[in-house]
């Protein structure tokens, strides 16, 4: 059988295409930072962390908590805006969860299944549990948009001509682009829908959309989302004047939504690499140099660890078996992708 599986059947498909992303991904992560270390002084940035006040740690962390429960938030009103209900505890502790997950594995699939379950649980049907998690990944991306086009002027200012610029408006493009898939995608598939992937496809657009732009409550929702970008981007503010490096809080706010939109390209795990390439950029520009820059960026990397080994704490303490309920989850969303 498992002859069968690795030379042609499915599921040694999937494995396979696992692995290999797996292993680009550490490849990836581990290939910036061997650009990044050519290029800084390592033991300087050794010698900030060591140096990093014991201060820095609850307020930073306590963001992060703050940021999360607001991404709890928002995913619960997602879900009855779809017609259905999740409690704030369950909703609160599947986020953390799913941190946690997410800290462990190459993509948020892992942390996103989990809350599908989570969902499945308590009484929601599997296709509105798919639906309210990729919606809720969807409103979040959409927002750091939001945040990204609004902040463009200033950035703007401080982006030196050149190649720079050209990066800076591809972003700005694919932000827009962004937009209009939302607001207009489901239109443009109409002709299409009879072809089952398309119909699903323009489904939960059709759904992303009233969601996001037609349902009253969408300008609430929308404002929580970016809320909770804010609250999570004071972190690296506060990592700042840790080490001792000039950057307000306003700044925070600006530099954070664009490295955090970088990090949706799946080029590493759990960020780490991508996220302290974007930080060297972004923080150049208000004159930060780089070994400050990668120090911060790990502070922010490990705020993420902390916050997801409490989630880990909280799952464990739930007397959830972690393995069985990951297996389950899967299986679930191979059922929901073979309908």
């Amino acid at each position: 059988m498992s002859r069968r599986a690795d030379s042609g059947e499915p599921g040694g498909a999937s494995k396979r295409s696992g692995t290999i992303s797996w292993l680009l991904r550490i490849g990836g992560t581990l290939g910036i930072f061997a650009i990044i270390a050519r290029q800084v002084d390592v033991a300087k940035v050794g010698a900030l962390l060591g140096a990093t006040p014991i201060w820095f740690w609850p307020p930073a962390v306590l963001l992060g908590a703050a940021q999360i429960t607001l991404v709890a938030v928002r995913w619960q009103r997602i879900a009855v805006t779809l017609g259905t209900r999740l409690g704030g505890q369950v909703a609160t502790r599947a986020v953390f969860v799913s941190v946690a997950i997410n800290q462990c594995l190459p993509s948020f699939v892992g942390g996103d299944a989990y809350r599908v379950l989570a969902a499945r649980q308590r009484g929601m049907g599997l296709e509105s549990a798919v639906h309210s998690v990729v919606i809720d990944r969807i409103c979040a991306l959409v927002s750091l948009v939001l945040i990204v086009l609004a902040s463009a002027p200033l950035l703007y200012q401080r982006v030196p001509p050149g190649p720079v610029q050209y990066g800076f408006a591809a972003v700005l493009a694919a932000g827009v682009a962004l937009l209009i898939l939302v607001v207009g995608g489901a239109s443009v598939l109409q002709p299409f829908r009879g072809v089952a992937l398309v119909g699903r496809i323009a489904d939960l657009l059709d759904q992303a959309r009233r969601v996001l732009v037609l349902d009253a409550g969408s300008p609430t929702l929308m404002a929580i989302a970016i809320v909770s970008h804010l609250i999570g981007s004071l972190a690296l503010w506060v990592g700042a004047a840790a080490l001792g490096a000039k950057l307000g809080a306003l700044d925070s706010m600006l530099i954070v939504p664009w490295v955090t939109l970088t990090l949706s390209i799946p080029l590493s795990v759990a960020g780490w690499g991508l996220r302290e390439g974007a930080m060297v950029g972004a923080l150049s520009l208000w004159g930060i140099g780089m070994e400050t820059a990668v120090a911060l960026s790990i502070l922010m990397g490990l705020v993420g660890v902390i916050n997801g080994i409490f989630g880990m704490v909280w799952w464990v303490a739930s007397g959830e078996n972690p393995l069985e309920v990951l297996r389950g989850a899967a299986r679930q969303l191979r059922e929901r992708s073979g309908q």
